[in-house]
């Protein structure tokens, strides 16, 4: 009788186990999501739906570079490794003017503003005027003044003059470096209109407040707005600096294609990514918080330095910006 033949060779080691599959398959999966979700925040034009997803581009760069990593620790292969790095290349196709220095030089002399949504439901409406005041900014830029500020009376700041429309408002220090000449609410775009004079110039300020796209409608009403701030731009050719809660990122396509249609500076540019919406929980908010206050300027302009601050009380955070005449 033959022998029996001798047992097969076990392997050098065990294949991947259950947990280590299905870890692997769950990276592969959150990759190609996050690729697709960075696709899809481009084609805003297709469905409104897609203006709820470019604002996180930040975050979805952030996902794209821990899902690579991960996909590297697990092994996860090919697949995992080209989705997570589709996610990184498209977002940086977008973020990257914020990750880069600062280019240009500064104005030689400057004048601080901040731009400010308050915030209708701000609990202690008194802390606004004392944040301004006790600032020394030299221009005050505020929208969704809190309810008990809105009325007939603009809001009493020590040491500012103002002057407020419906939620707008404006505070001017005395005896600084700006002189405020006057106000009025500009329709369209629905905003405060200020002209004020620096030096021996004139500049034009304004101060919106767009609505948020969130709904079918939302869009539309924004996309009014936005049409609405171009007809407004080209009424005078003055200097001029946009600021407010524009509900959009500067990277959001429609209002990209406003500043660049209309020559602005974004003055967030060069200077990293950070986040004035929701000024919230702060864990949370540095998780899902995203840049929606803008400060535009035109080329004759330029930004000396620009920062976000502290909430007090508000739901977002306030922006600070040095403006001046261009030095070249």
């Amino acid at each position: 009788m033959a022998d029996a033949p001798p047992p097969p060779p076990k392997p050098d080691r065990d294949g991947p186990g259950l947990l280590a599959l299905t870890t692997r398959r769950l990276v592969c999966l959150a990759s190609f999501a996050a690729a697709a979700a960075s696709l899809y925040a481009g084609f805003d034009a297709l469905h409104w739906t897609a203006r709820l997803v470019t604002p996180f581009r930040p975050q979805l760069l952030a996902a794209g570079v821990g899902l690579l990593l991960l996909s590297l620790i697990v092994r996860g292969g090919w697949s995992s490794l080209t989705a997570s790095t589709a996610a990184i290349a498209i977002n940086l196709s977008y973020l990257w003017p914020w990750l880069l220095p600062v280019t240009g030089p500064p104005p030689t002399e400057s004048f601080q503003l901040i731009s400010w949504n308050t915030w209708t439901g701000h609990e202690t409406p008194t802390e606004v005027s004392k944040l301004v005041a006790e600032s020394g900014v030299d221009v005050a830029l505020l929208c969704e003044l809190p309810r008990s500020l809105i009325g007939p009376t603009p809001p009493r700041i020590e040491g500012y003059d103002t002057d407020s429309h419906d939620q707008y408002a404006i505070a001017v220090r005395r005896g600084g470096p700006v002189e405020l000449i006057s106000t009025r609410f500009a329709r369209p775009p629905y905003a405060l209109e200020a002209r004020v004079r620096y030096g021996e110039r004139e500049i034009r300020l304004l101060v919106l407040h767009a609505t948020r796209p969130t709904t079918r409608e939302g869009c539309r009403i924004q996309d009014v707005q936005m049409m609405g701030l171009r007809s407004w731009f080209d009424t005078s050719p003055l200097p001029t600096v946009i600021v407010g809660d524009f509900n959009q990122t500067p990277w959001c396509p429609r209002l990209s294609e406003v500043i660049a249609g209309l020559g602005l500076t974004d003055t967030s540019r060069g200077r990293g990514l950070t986040y004035t919406y929701p000024a919230g929980v702060p864990l949370l908010s540095r998780l899902v918080g995203v840049p929606i206050d803008q400060c535009l300027i035109t080329p004759d302009l330029a930004c000396g330095s620009r920062w976000v601050g502290n909430a007090h009380g508000s739901n977002h955070r306030p922006v600070y910006a040095e403006v001046g005449f261009r030095s070249d």
